[in-house]
C-alpha cells in the first residue's frame, strides 16, 4: 500500500480539550477507549481488529438499536505518537474490504483523514482534516455537498469525546 499524497482541499475541524496530547492520542487510537465515544449515540460498537501502525487497520462494526449495522475500516498510513495520525476510512464488509454505501452510492469509497494533537499549556487542540481520496468527480461533489452534515457528525463526536475524556482518571 502506498502512502496517500497530501490533499490540497480539505474539510478542517478543530476542538480544544482540557488534557495533555498523549492522553487524547491514546483515547483516539486505543480500541479500549474508542468504543466509548466513536459510535453514534445509542449505537453499540465492536472492534474486530486494531493495529496502530503504518498499514495497520481498525475494523469495527456499529449496531444501532433499530437493528441497522455498518462496518468501517480505518487504514493507518502514518503514526507519529502523540503528534498526529493519517489514515483513510471506508465503509466496509465484515472482512474489511471497502464497499460502496448502498444508500448513497456516490459517496467516496475512501476518505483521507489527518488528525493532529497540538498541546498548548494544559490543553490540546485536536484538528481533523478530511477529504475524498482517489474519488471520482461525482464522489467529490457528494462529499462537498455533505460537508455541513459531516461537520455536524464531527461536532457530535467531539462532544462525546470531550465527555469521555473528562470521565477518565488521567489527572
Amino acid at each position: 500500500m502506498t502512502k496517500p499524497e497530501p490533499i490540497s482541499c480539505t474539510l478542517t475541524f478543530s476542538h480544544t480539550f482540557s488534557c495533555p496530547a498523549n492522553v487524547l492520542f491514546d483515547v483516539w487510537t486505543s480500541h479500549q477507549h474508542f468504543v466509548h465515544w466513536w459510535p453514534d449515540e445509542q449505537a453499540y460498537m465492536y472492534v474486530c481488529e486494531s493495529v496502530l501502525a503504518p498499514q495497520g487497520n481498525v475494523l469495527f462494526q456499529q449496531v444501532a438499536p433499530e437493528g441497522y449495522d455498518v462496518w468501517e475500516t480505518l487504514t493507518y498510513h502514518e503514526v507519529k505518537e502523540p503528534e498526529s495520525i493519517t489514515y483513510t476510512k471506508s465503509f466496509s464488509s465484515p472482512e474489511g474490504e471497502a464497499l460502496v454505501l448502498p444508500w448513497m452510492s456516490s459517496f467516496p469509497l475512501e476518505v483521507w483523514h489527518k488528525v493532529t494533537f497540538q498541546e498548548e499549556s494544559s490543553a490540546t487542540i485536536l484538528t481533523i482534516e478530511e477529504a475524498p481520496y482517489r474519488a471520482t468527480e461525482a464522489e467529490n461533489q457528494t462529499f462537498w455537498f455533505l460537508r455541513e452534515a459531516i461537520s455536524t457528525v464531527l461536532t457530535n463526536k467531539m462532544e462525546r469525546l470531550e465527555q469521555y475524556v473528562a470521565s477518565l482518571p488521567w489527572k
